[in-house]
């Protein structure tokens, strides 16, 4: 076990387009993209570098995904009264 019992922490790595990009170019982005990680061959040089390719199942999926790692952090963040200094 790599993680403190109880906690719910993952590394992902996501692809991101700046916010005013339009609709229709986020679509075409993340299927291309889907269709890049689906490919056997990459498949296997991620595996081989012990990644997982999990492509979300919607651009507005990742976005909620990303949106509530952002939540669960600052929840975390504020409970264990974490300061920069």
């Amino acid at each position: 076990i790599e993680t403190y019992p109880g906690t719910d922490i993952a590394p992902w790595h996501g692809l991101l387009a700046p916010a005013n990009t339009p609709p229709a170019v986020v679509e075409r982005l993340f299927a291309e993209t889907t269709r890049f990680l689906e490919m056997p061959a990459t498949r296997e040089r991620f595996e081989g570098a012990a990644l997982l390719p999990a492509p979300s199942a919607s651009p507005a999926a990742f976005t909620a995904f990303i949106r509530a790692e952002g939540e669960k952090f600052a929840a975390v963040i504020q409970a264990a009264n974490i300061r920069v200094e």
